[in-house]
């Protein structure tokens, strides 16, 4: 929720609910009851979504959003996706399905990469960065329904250390979230 405004910002206001990306890689990380960040990074969220699938959303399926726009798919394309169980595999099998795109999926698979090296295999990192026009999109699509994150646990912020050996664990099916009081 929108807090107080810095002098010049127009297009929000005291107490609009809105989810935001912190800026990533550099300056992201750290835990907050409240996070400064450029208005143009602000996504208004609906009335329907909750602050925790809020949350949710930005990183990972921001990066399932950047996948598929470097895969240039159109409907009716088929697309496997590997580790379909994780925080982005989730988000990336429901926004190639909204794009009417065939989805397969298969739980996170233990690869030898030597074999795929061997076989000339060539793998792209994606780091996604901060971008407040990709976060409104997916605030639109979380808040007609066509986009839900799958929140595994959901933990007061005095919790942290506990989400963090959850997440250790690799075995957390779903998004970890941390709660502020509020």
């Amino acid at each position: 929720m929108v807090e107080s405004l810095g002098p010049g910002v127009t297009g929000l206001d005291p107490g609009d609910r809105v989810m935001a990306m912190t800026h990533f890689p550099g300056g992201a990380g750290g835990y907050a009851e409240l996070a400064v960040v450029d208005a143009g990074q602000a996504a208004r969220i609906g009335p329907g979504t909750s602050f925790a699938d809020a949350a949710a959303t930005p990183l990972a399926a921001g990066t399932a959003a950047v996948i598929l726009a470097r895969l240039a798919l159109r409907p009716g394309s088929r697309l496997l996706v590997l580790a379909a169980s994780g925080g982005v595999g989730l988000f990336l099998l429901q926004l190639a399905a909204h794009q009417g795109i065939r989805v397969a999926a298969i739980e996170a698979p233990s690869l030898d990469l030597d074999l795929l090296i061997d076989a000339n295999i060539t793998f792209h990192g994606i780091l996604v960065r901060d971008d407040g026009e990709r976060t409104r999109q997916l605030a639109a699509l979380l808040a007609a329904g066509a986009l839900r994150p799958v929140i595994s646990h959901q933990l007061p912020l005095a919790r942290a250390a506990e989400a963090h050996r959850i997440q250790e664990g690799r075995h957390a099916g779903g998004k970890i979230v941390l709660s502020v009081a509020g």
